[in-house]
Parts: structure tokens; sequence; C-alpha cells
């Protein structure tokens, strides 16, 4: 005979009970760790801080991430027990101080190289948008040209008579079909620049701390 399995589910007001602790001492951590609101939301993985907020505030009582309560524990250094509400110890030891302190100080130091080479991009792009624009007029000249040629070589059927003629007619080949790669080419710059600037970490699904 097959042996069920029953699994423990929290019922409603335990559950309620035990978000409003976390998120209680969620907050505690945050500030004693020195981090406001938005700052820690973004170091925890959030795009702002109004999920923080709520969970903060125990008004998110359907769902805890499980990895919010990890990474939350590493970056306040503070024991997993403590931010469940089974312990009082801060475990803010002058180690714990200084490690923090000191990623602090990587971040920041990251996001800073992050921006100045976003910046980068931009300029480049910028750069790359103007030579494309130009291209783009250069490209119609020579095209221009070339028909241009094609006609003059109708009223003049002598023309391929004269000395040079075919080294002339090849350059101007050569010019548009050089102009029409070039064109090419500096578009599909101009797209990864613009995608580069789009980029996004889209997060996966996280597990949940209570399912029903």
């Amino acid at each position: 005979m097959a042996r069920v399995v029953v699994r423990y589910i929290p019922k409603t007001e335990e559950r309620t009970r035990l978000v409003k602790i976390m998120g209680k001492r969620l907050r505690e951590a945050r500030e004693i760790a020195g981090f406001n609101q938005s700052e820690a939301a973004r170091r925890l993985g959030y795009t702002n801080s109004s999920k923080l907020a709520k969970i903060e505030a125990g008004s998110d009582t359907n769902s805890i991430p499980l990895w919010l309560i990890i990474r939350a524990a590493r970056l306040y250094h503070v024991s997993i027990d403590f931010l469940f509400g089974e312990s009082s110890d801060w475990e803010m030891s002058a180690q714990a101080i200084s490690e923090r302190e000191t990623q602090k100080w990587l971040f920041e130091q990251w996001e800073q190289s992050r921006m100045a080479d976003m910046n980068s991009v931009r300029k480049l792009q910028d750069r790359i948008n103007a030579v494309t624009e130009f291209m783009k007029y250069f490209f119609e000249s020579a095209v221009d040209l070339d028909i241009a040629m094609k006609r003059f070589i109708e009223l003049n059927p002598e023309f391929n008579e004269l000395r040079g003629s075919n080294t002339l007619l090849s350059r101007v080949n050569r010019i548009a079909e050089l102009t029409s790669k070039s064109r090419t080419k500096l578009e599909i710059y101009a797209e990864l620049a613009n995608g580069i600037n789009r980029f996004k970490i889209d997060s996966k699904p996280q597990p949940r701390l209570f399912s029903d």
C-alpha cells in the first residue's frame, strides 16, 4: 500500500503573522545596515521599491520569494533565523560590517563603470546615426551619378570608343557598389548600438515561500 505524504500548509492566520514578522525584521535589518528602501530594493533585484515596501509593511501576504530571504540575509549580514523571527541575533560583527562596506564600495564602482559604458555606447550610437544619415545622401548621389552616366552613354554612343571610357564607367559602378555596402553595414552597427541601449535582463520566475 502506497504511503501518503501530507505536506503541511500554514493556515492563513499563521501565514499572515509570519509575513508581518518577516516584513518587520527585513525593515529593521535594512535600516541597521544603512540602506534606504530604494537602494536595498535595487540590490535585492527589484526594479523599484514598491514590492519591497509592501513586504516590509506586511501587506503582501500572498507570496514571499525565497530568494529574497537569502539575498537579504547576505546583504544585511543577518541570520535567516533572525529574518524569520526565530532569533534576535543580528550577527553584526566587525568583520561583517567591514565586508558590507567593501561590498557597497564595489557595487558603487561597478555602477559608475556601467554608467560610463552606457554613455560611451550612446555617444557611439549618435555618431553612427550621423554618419548613416550622411551616407544616405551620399548613396543617393552615387545612384544619381550612375543613372546620369548610363544616360550619357545612351545619348553619346561614341563614348565607348574614347580612351579611358571603360575605366571611368567601372569607377562609377564601383562607387555605387561600395556606397551601398557601406550604408548597409552602418545600419547594422546602428541596430547593434540600439540593441545595447535596450538591453534588459529578464528575471526568471522565483520560488515562493508559501504556496497553496
